[in-house]
């Protein structure tokens, strides 16, 4: 509450509605990265990585 407070210069919302907000983006965190978890390579698929320096 404090930084949206700071970065707002006024209360934005309530002490409830931010905490409701939290909960509810909570629990599309995991929709989200079970929606963008790429497809499983089959066995044979190899995986390369070049790292320079």
């Amino acid at each position: 509450m404090e930084e949206i407070e700071r970065r707002r210069g006024a209360r934005a919302v309530g002490k409830r509605q931010a905490e409701q907000l939290v909960r509810a983006a909570a629990v599309d965190i995991a929709v989200f990265y079970a929606a963008r978890a790429p497809a499983t390579g089959a066995g044979t698929t190899l995986l390369v990585l070049s790292v320079g320096s």
